[in-house]
């Protein structure tokens, strides 16, 4: 029963709650008429101040509930032995209307995201009890009314329906991400990091790392905007993150550590550019010399493109393995220990600058960026060489002959660091 004079009167507000004790009832301190009530079988909630109440689910064991506290936007809820749970950002909870339930799409206020600095002992060592900790990044929540299916070329690049957009203050882009699309309240977690490198696109093998991507550096603590966009419509919102209050972080050599990993990113994705084209125009030259050697009419007719075609082939050869080692099983752990590295291996070792966090970059690691930064220009520098030269001259005697020609493309430059 509810009173709102005091005691002087009350009456039921049972409506929609089992028939059985409510142990504790909680109002929101965010959303006036938002109960929350914990029962021996759970948690119910009531958007009326009472007048309807329904289960509230959302994974949460069958349990009796003792007490309930709203701490910012996460309720903490304490059972009879199962422990104390903690649900996590509950603004869909808060928001969610009667209007909102009627739209396609909608988007949530987010949760502010913190960089804890957490460190880990690693290698089985992690305490064998321990609950998940809640989400550091920026949690993005946001109702579909019904589940969207992906389509066959989302499916193709391993895309949901629902793209979100994350740039800096500047309009700078800042990550691109899918999140989940079922029907109901979705959410996705944002892991405050840049978008990671351009990846090569060929030699993947099922299995251990097969579908690795790693991220880019952690972004600076600061206000993002974020476009959600899902079944035609698109909503906007804006994210916090704050850096680690525990630690004296100095935002000055974040931006430092940020410009250098962020440099390296994009020589990486560059890099990795350049041999995916290779690999491309070497594919495409087997394909028509295996069809174009058949006969030897066939090798008379097409014979000044097959020979254009061994050279360039060739030369594609050479620089691609001069800088990535064809004998290196590059999937397999530790395998490169059998060889000494070439610019693939250097490059990607430099992926530790982008957890560098609060240390400033030493000299040895700006001298070995700036050595490799130099052999990365020499090596696009040949392959845009062959974009001008030596793939324009077979592509003009190939299109004579009737034979397939490459695409070149723009010569491959390095995208400039914007923050």
């Amino acid at each position: 029963y509810k009173t709102d004079n005091y005691g002087k009167s009350w009456h039921n507000i049972s409506r929609g709650l089992p028939d059985q004790p409510v142990m504790v009832v909680r109002e929101d301190p965010h959303h006036k008429g938002l109960l929350i009530a914990g029962t021996m079988t759970g948690l119910w909630y009531s958007h009326d101040d009472g007048g309807h109440w329904q289960q509230l689910k959302a994974n949460f064991p069958t349990t009796a509930v003792v007490d309930l506290k709203f701490v910012r936007h996460d309720l903490v809820v304490a059972t009879h032995g199962r422990g104390a749970f903690i649900l996590d950002n509950i603004r869909p909870l808060e928001e969610m209307d009667s209007a909102v339930a009627r739209q396609s799409f909608h988007l949530f206020s987010p949760s502010m995201g913190t960089q804890f600095v957490r460190w880990y002992r690693g290698e089985g060592a992690e305490p064998s009890y321990a609950a998940p900790n809640a989400p550091d990044g920026p949690t993005l929540d946001y109702y579909l009314k019904t589940k969207i299916k992906a389509s066959s070329a989302e499916k193709a690049k391993h895309h949901t329906p629902v793209k979100i957009v994350i740039t800096d203050s500047n309009g700078n882009p800042v990550a691109t991400k899918y999140g989940p699309a079922k029907q109901g309240v979705n959410r996705f977690v944002w892991n405050m990091r840049y978008d990671g490198s351009k990846q090569l696109d060929f030699e993947k093998v099922p299995g251990f790392m097969s579908d690795y991507t790693p991220s880019g550096p952690s972004v600076l603590p600061g206000t993002y905007d974020v476009t959600v966009t899902a079944d035609g419509k698109t909503g906007h919102t804006k994210v916090s993150v704050r850096s680690d209050p525990n630690q004296k972080l100095s935002v000055a050599v974040m931006r430092t550590d940020l410009k250098l990993a962020l440099k390296v990113r994009n020589e990486t994705s560059a890099f990795n550019e350049m041999l995916n084209r290779i690999v491309v125009m070497q594919n495409t030259l087997a394909t028509f010399k295996k069809a174009a050697s058949g006969d030897d009419s066939q090798r008379a007719q097409y014979a000044a493109a097959l020979k254009q075609a061994k050279a360039l082939d060739k030369k594609l050869t050479d620089l691609k393995n001069s800088v990535y080692n064809p004998d290196l099983q590059h999937m397999a752990i530790e395998d490169s220990l059998h060889w000494l590295s070439r610019l693939n291996g250097q490059i990607g070792a430099l992926d530790y600058i982008a957890d560098l966090q609060n240390q400033e970059p030493t000299k040895p690691i700006l001298t070995t960026v700036n050595e490799i930064s130099t052999k990365l220009d020499a090596v696009l520098s040949k392959f845009n060489g062959m974009l001008s030269s030596d793939v324009p001259a077979y592509n003009k005697t190939a299109y004579k002959l009737g034979a397939p020609t490459l695409m070149v493309g723009n010569p491959i430059k390095i995208k400039p660091v914007k923050l």
